[in-house]
């Protein structure tokens, strides 16, 4: 849950403040022209806008020129009523209102009664004519009809033209980097983009694709849509350099509306994988998807529900196909030069011998023989989602939402002895205020708190004698064991699908307060704002906590000689927080019925990361003899100023043609997600020791008694200046049919201070090779190895002063079905 003086602050801050500000599109706005029947504008005409869903309504009236302008409407269907004395009144129907879009409506009121109404039904448009954003709308239709494995939405992101899907194997899915689908959004790194709902920040901990630790994201029936925006955003958007996905939740409405849902999936149809023996059953596989929704009016008109679960059981079978000894390794029998001979098993591994399984594959003839087994993995998720509308007045509307999700894996190791847990729990709570001050300002305000957490964790999954197989005296912890070679090539795995840096956990959060305002005057429709974070990270990381013994062969295990007794000597936990502050200001300027421009500035800067204990520790130099402990890790640049231009250009003015070019700068703030990677390479923090004990047949080890390896080191940029992408785009859109449009882009962009981790501590050549006598003398002259810096191994460095290119031709065709297509 949240902590509760974190809660108290959130709906504190939002009752006093009125923002510091930002405006994350959860809105659009319909803007038009109203003339007469010969062309001339008509000034002064009312034009009122309902909510066909909520029965909400809006009045604006028609300025001098005959244009009017309602902006950050609530998203849905809306009736638009247009009157005016001496002039019948004209009522367009069916113009639904999506993320960020500005819709065009023109009126044309004919002479006559003001009681006299012409009613006409229209259809949102396929081409964009007034912004430069290369935006994608993922609607209520495809999000519900379209098959997604796991009923995960971000899979539909990956169908837009300039985003790419990471495979699995590339990307790195773990309490670290998260367990969201990875994406390069527009050429960017997938930890450069931004996942909004309902305008707050909902990245994981890990800073990237939300997603539980069972890899889906759940709660599409609470989805009304989303967009993937992939390049020349507005300044609106902030904080990272690649794309920005929008998702928008429902809200309740005046018709009480719900349903109930069970999807089955299991291996009754399934193939067998590349893995899976011949004469072995299919890997069990069976997965329940279950839940419901519900939303409806709690007073018709004035306030409203909406509530969603989602609940996943999942059983997926995996298919291993170890090495283990076999039945005569057991009795003390090894085939050695081809020949059997008799060792025995030394007692101090006796248990770990014991604990492996024999063989039911084929002999190796080595010793060893396959062990195949098909464990199960069982996964538990539960999402909730709840959700209040409240319109308090004609111009004061009111929401607030409030998401709940855990999920619970357990992996299985191959030889059924030790398993792997992740414990995964995300909670995002937001409040949002809407005023509508006057037909020209409105103001709204947001607050919320994103909190996430992650562990990985060991666990027995059967009777394990502990103290006999412990390898670190003082800790009550059975030790993981490896062969990590031996006779044929034998490579015995018996860390038993273990992750080594167990316990570790993440628990981030992140205090948001953001307020955004829209002027109108004339043809301009300005924004402004800004808005505040307050980020805070508790990672904990240990590694080899529960110590590992390392065997070169099965013959080194059968007679109790390791060599390498790993650890790590002490506890860890940091404690991280930055702020992040920022403003912009936006102009949306008609300046011709045909042609208009977007020009804006963003600038927002975090502080330098500091730790609570005064535990961060970095070397400052490559040559330091030691790091450098309660200094700041790196201290960015404040002086991140974004301008960015869009000009969109309908060239026949019938709205079915649109030629759009934009360019901007976008940039990356150094939040605490840079630092996912660096906890294990913290000095005085994370001490770790190699005991090498070659043939020595020590079995333990004293982590008080050995001293700290001279283990990895970790060295900071001390001022970075911030990742920033210059993007440029030029596309061309064309309804070339009723209710088809083909849109051809080019997009590029150029990349500059962008992080890398090089090493920087590598052996020093003594010779080239053409000069050496032998090989063995290029690194390791009389035997040594020659680092630069001989007090550590390697060192793990951290520049912001990378570059890169993209360049993409796009296109998109779309085609909007009736009949229920």
């Amino acid at each position: 849950m949240f902590p509760r003086q974190l809660l108290f602050k959130v709906i504190f801050c939002f009752l006093l403040l009125s923002g510091l500000a930002v405006a994350q599109v959860t809105t659009g706005s319909i803007i038009g022209t109203v003339k007469d029947s010969a062309g001339a504008v008509l000034p002064g005409v009312s034009i009122k806008l309902t909510n066909m869903d909520t029965g909400a309504t809006r009045t604006v009236l028609a300025d001098e020129f005959g244009r009017y302008n309602a902006p950050q409407l609530p998203l849905g269907g809306y009736e638009i009523t247009a009157e005016l004395q001496g002039f019948q009144t004209a009522v367009r129907r069916g113009v639904t209102l999506t993320i960020g879009r500005e819709a065009v409506v023109d009126f044309t009121l004919q002479v006559g009664s003001v009681s006299q109404e012409v009613t006409v039904n229209a259809e949102a448009a396929l081409v964009s004519t007034t912004n430069a954003n290369l935006s994608y709308l993922v609607d209520d239709k495809k999000i519900r009809d379209l098959p997604l494995n796991g009923r995960n939405y971000t899979q539909l992101a990956t169908l837009q033209p300039g985003v790419y899907a990471i495979p699995e194997h590339l990307s790195r899915n773990d309490v670290s980097g998260g367990h969201g689908l990875k994406m390069s959004i527009g050429g960017a790194q997938p930890t450069q983009n931004s996942f909004l709902m309902d305008g707050q920040d909902v990245s994981d901990y890990s800073g990237q694709t939300p997603g539980s630790v069972a890899m889906t994201n759940l709660g599409i029936d609470a989805i009304r849509e989303f967009t993937i925006t992939t390049n020349n955003y507005s300044t609106e958007y902030g904080l990272v350099t690649g794309g920005v996905m929008n998702v928008v939740t429902n809200s309740g409405t005046n018709t009480f509306h719900g349903s109930g849902f069970e999807f089955l999936r299991n291996s009754a149809l399934d193939a067998k994988n590349y893995f899976d023996p011949a004469n072995q059953k299919i890997p069990a596989f069976k997965r329940n998807q279950f839940g419901g929704v519900i939303g409806g009016p709690i007073q018709k008109d004035k306030l409203f529900f909406l509530g969603t679960y989602e609940g996943l059981r999942e059983r997926l079978g995996l298919t291993y196909n170890t090495p283990v000894p076999n039945a005569r390794a057991h009795e003390g029998y090894l085939p050695i030069n081809g020949v059997e001979q008799f060792i025995g098993v030394h007692p101090g591994v006796q248990a770990m011998m014991n604990l492996y399984p024999l063989p039911n594959g084929p002999d190796n003839r080595d010793g060893t023989g396959q062990f195949i087994n098909n464990p199960i993995q069982p996964s538990t998720e539960d999402y909730v989602l709840g959700r209040i509308d409240a319109q308090l007045s004609d111009k004061n509307s009111l929401y607030g939402r409030y998401v709940f999700d855990q999920a619970d894996v357990m992996r299985p190791g191959q030889l059924g002895i030790y398993g792997t847990t992740k414990h995964g729990r995300n909670q995002f709570f937001q409040l949002a205020l809407t005023r509508v001050i006057s037909p020209q300002w409105i103001n709204e305000t947001r607050a919320g708190l994103n909190r996430t957490y992650g562990d990985f964790a060991a666990v027995y999954l059967r009777d394990v004698p502990v103290a006999q197989l412990s390898v670190l005296q003082g800790r009550n912890l059975a030790s993981i064991w490896d062969i990590t070679g031996g006779q044929a090539g034998a490579l015995i795995p018996t860390s038993d699908g273990v992750f080594i840096e167990t316990p570790r956990r993440f628990t981030n959060s992140v205090i948001e307060f953001a307020d955004n305002v829209s002027y109108l005057r004339g043809s301009h429709s300005f924004k402004f704002g800004g808005i505040f974070k307050n980020y805070l990270s508790n990672p904990r990381n240990n590694r080899n906590y529960m110590g590992t013994i390392n065997f070169p062969s099965v013959l080194g295990l059968m007679t109790g000689t390791p060599n390498q007794i790993l650890g790590q000597i002490n506890d860890s936990q940091l404690s991280y927080h930055q702020y992040l502050f920022g403003w912009f200001v936006q102009d949306d300027v008609k300046l011709t019925p045909r042609l208009s421009l977007t020009v804006g500035l963003r600038h927002e800067f975090v502080t330098a990361p500091s730790e609570r204990y005064g535990r961060a520790a970095s070397l400052k130099s490559v040559f330091d003899s030691g790091p450098a402990l309660g200094q700041p890790l790196f201290v960015p640049h404040k002086d991140n100023f974004a301008p960015r231009v869009g000009l969109a250009w309908d060239p026949f003015g019938n709205g079915k043609t649109s030629i759009r070019v934009g360019a901007g700068a976008f940039q990356e703030m150094l939040v605490p997600g840079v630092l996912r990677y660096t906890y294990a390479s913290m000095p005085h923090i994370t001490k770790s020791f190699t005991l090498l004990a070659p043939g020595t047949g020590v079995l333990k080890a004293d982590p008080g008694a050995v001293p700290a390896s001279a283990g990895t080191g970790l060295n900071f940029q001390p001022n970075p200046s911030s990742p920033t992408r210059y993007q440029w785009s030029l596309d061309i859109q064309r309804e070339i049919v009723s209710g088809t449009t083909v849109s051809v882009a080019y997009v590029g962009s150029r990349g500059v201070h962008l992080q890398y981790n090089p090493s920087i501590n590598e052996y020093t050549p003594t010779c080239w090779p053409s000069n050496c006598t032998d090989n063995a003398s290029y690194f390791y002259p009389g035997g040594q190895q020659q680092r630069i810096n001989p007090r550590f191994t390697t060192i793990n460095a951290h520049r912001w002063d990378g570059n890169s290119y993209y360049h993409s031709f796009q296109a998109n065709i779309t085609r909007r079905f009736t009949n229920g297509l």
